[in-house]
This record gives C-alpha cells, structure tokens and sequence, in this order.
C-alpha cells in the first residue's frame, strides 16, 4: 500500500486535517501493513449511495462518550455525495480518515473485508451508512472488550455485539429490541457457535472486533455469505462472542436497507405467498452455507484451532453438503439446530430437498 496523502490525529487544526489515501494490490494484504496502535478504536464504515442519512451517522460518531481514534472508509461505487460527505466531515471536525481506493463494486462483505483491512487500531467497530449511534456505543462495547480480554486473554480473538433498537426512516420507534422482534435472542456460549453454523444472529453494525480476531478473520473469503456471519464464526471457533444485553444503536429501516428485519410473521408471508421460490431459496442458502463452512475448516485449521472444532465444523459441512433424508441423521448427531423450532424444522427440510453438493 502507498501512502499518498498526509496523515494527521484527531484534534488537528482543521487546514492540516490530511486524508491517507490507500493503493491496493488485493485488499487481503491491507492488514499485514498496518502498525497497530496499543490502543484506540477504527471505525470501518462501508457506504453505497447512503448520503440520504449517512450524515447522521456521522454526527452520532461525534457524540460518542468513548471518540474513535480514526475513521476508514470503503465505498461500493456510489454515484452520489457519500464520499464528499465523510471526507468533509473528517475535515470539519479533525478526525484522521482513511480511504480505501476507488474500486468496482464488491457487495456487502468484501467491501467490508477491504475497509477492515485498512485499519490500524488495536479495536474496531463495523459502521453501516444508514444508522445512529447511541452516545455510550463504543464506550460500553469498549468495557466489556476489556472484560473479556482479562478473562481470556489479549491475544484471544474477541468480538462483541449488542442488540438495537428498530426504528423507521425517519427515527420513529418500531421495536425496542431487534433481537426480541426477530424471535432471536444470543445463546449460551457453548452453544454459539454450533448455532451460526447454520444461522447467524449478530449484527455488523454492533460488533467492536479486537486485533486478535481480525489476525484470524481477514480476509473474509469469497464464499462468506456476509461480513458480519463470518467474523461471528470465526470469533465462536477461535475465541469468545460477548453479548451486550441492551440496544446501542438506532437500527433504520428504509426501502434500500441491504440487509433490514426479518420478523417470524413476516418470514412466514413469504412462505405462504410463494412457497416454491421459498423453498429454492432455502436450498441455494444450504449450498452458500456449505459453501462457507469449507472456507471457515480452512482458515481455522491455520489459525491452529483445536483437533475438536475443526472437526465439528466439517462434520457439519459435510451433512449439510450431502443433501438428502441422511442429513437429518447427520445434522442432528451434531446438535446442530438454528434459534427456535420452526427455524430448525425449516433448516432440516431445505437440507433434505437440496441435491448433494458437488464440491
């Protein structure tokens, strides 16, 4: 990566504000070049066309009790103002920013993958463009980092993450607890990660990761479904996930969400209005999430996860791969179930109707 721009802290003058531009030669490498502070938190924020509300987001970084100490920015190719917004606002307010280049479009998690690659800081928080932030966000995400990092260790990779508050486009409340409205709830640590191998139930735009999970997670592979799933799975096999049983962020709901609320109710109209694109969707997402387990056998395998997980996971992948009335037998023998019965019996059926995987 090549440095071309000026990089200055938070709380410069505003005239010496400078903006570290990065070149890439495969935003997989972007991590290893980064010197990592001892402490202080980067905040990842992914924009595509986001400038109707991304000024409030930044706003509510401002507001935070516990401040970042740098803003790095990935945008999907947006043809609006995102850009020149955060750009102006690093400025106006003396925050160190970093740009990722100016790239085609890569989706959701591999525009995140390269912006969480660019960051320095010890700690990172993932930001969506769309969002506000509560003011003690960081500052509570932060303590029970430290929290886990005395119980475990600092070298264990940690990722925490909190429930939201659902609220509409214009900030009205929808539902005091994101969690509760999607029939989810955070499971025992035991049980975590036998859970996300087959659903995810963390949300990216809560999660402050630390420096030991991100020398595990990165780069987020291509099979990776989304961003957020891998970087719990990954936590789950090599470390610890911590809950914050309590909404720090304003979760906007809007008509471009990438990725929005999907109540049990609503979840269930979609079975009953179309029935067969339900069920081939539930038998692509079995494949996609094969699909990502091989990837995820693979990077703890080099991560020297031990002999048990490892196996674990590709016992599962397996099951699921297979297709068939066998994968029942197999994914049971596993434990292997999602959060509540008719997620797990929905689960099981797509299992069942998929053909076997090729690969």
């Amino acid at each position: 990566m090549v440095d071309t721009g000026l990089v200055r802290t938070a709380g410069a003058a505003l005239s010496d504000v400078g903006i570290e531009v990065k070149a890439m030669a495969g935003h997989g490498d972007g991590l290893a070049s980064c010197n990592v502070a001892a402490t202080g938190i980067s905040v990842a924020l992914c924009t595509f066309n986001g400038a109707v509300y991304l000024q409030e987001q930044l706003d509510s970084l401002l507001r935070q009790a516990s401040p970042p100490t740098e803003l790095v920015l990935s945008d999907d190719g947006s043809s609006d103002a995102s850009v020149n917004i955060v750009t102006e606002f690093a400025r106006s307010v003396g925050m160190k920013l970093v740009v990722a280049p100016t790239h085609t479009q890569l989706g959701v998690a591999q525009n995140f993958g390269l912006a969480l690659s660019l960051c320095s800081q010890q700690y990172v928080a993932l930001s969506d463009q769309d969002d506000v932030w509560l003011p003690d966000k960081l500052a509570t995400a932060l303590a029970a980092m430290h929290e886990g990092e005395a119980r475990y260790g600092t070298s264990c990779p940690l990722l925490v993450h909190s429930d939201l508050t659902v609220v509409s486009a214009d900030l009205r409340p929808i539902s005091s607890s994101f969690m509760k409205s999607e029939g989810s709830y955070n499971p025992s640590p035991h049980e975590a990660l036998t859970i996300l191998l087959t659903q995810n139930f963390a949300t990216g735009c809560t999660m402050l990761a630390n420096r030991a999970l991100l020398d595990c997670a990165l780069p987020i592979p291509k099979e990776a479904v989304v961003h957020d799933w891998w970087l719990a799975l990954v936590a789950a096999s090599c470390g610890h996930i911590l809950y914050v049983d309590e909404p720090k962020i304003l979760y906007r709901q809007h008509d471009s969400n990438a990725i929005g609320v999907a109540t049990m109710a609503l979840s269930l109209k979609r079975i009953i209005a179309h029935p067969v694109g339900r069920l081939k969707q539930g038998m692509a997402a079995c494949t996609s999430c094969a699909r990502q387990l091989d990837a995820l056998e693979s990077r703890i395998v080099e991560c020297h996860v031990a002999t048990s997980t490892v196996e674990h996971v590709h016992r599962v992948k397996e099951a699921i791969a297979s297709g068939g009335l066998g994968s029942v037998g197999r994914l049971r023998s596993q434990h292997v179930r999602r959060l509540g019965p008719f997620r797990t019996a929905s689960w099981y059926l797509f299992c069942v109707l998929k053909d076997s995987d090729s690969s």
